[in-house]
């Protein structure tokens, strides 16, 4: 638990220091994200599924893009329905710092 801790101030600071990105439109990217599901049954018991979206910006504002979905992979032990469930409810505006860009 210590270490998980140590880890996330050091990616704030880390954060701090970072070269921010100048965004703009077209510009490509990868949303990462996870979807947890727990059994009904037992709370310890989860399946988890990587998600990763490729996105383009269509329009940039202050703190926040809209994005275009360009093509999404999800684990190969999904079912359709899960797909079906991601692929209709992807946001359509996201917050900059939780899509990794490309570098131009």
């Amino acid at each position: 638990m210590e270490n998980s801790s140590e880890n996330n101030l050091f990616v704030k600071i880390s954060n701090i220091f970072r070269k921010q990105i100048k965004l703009e439109k077209g510009q490509l990217g990868v949303y990462h994200d996870k979807l947890a599901f727990y059994t009904e049954t037992d709370g310890s018991d989860v399946i988890k599924h990587n998600i990763f979206i490729k996105v383009r910006i269509i329009e940039v504002y202050d703190n926040l893009v809209e994005i275009d979905v360009l093509d999404f992979t999800i684990s190969d032990s999904a079912s359709q329905d899960i797909i079906n469930l991601v692929k209709n409810n992807m946001p359509k505006y996201l917050n900059p710092k939780m899509v990794k860009w490309q570098l131009l």
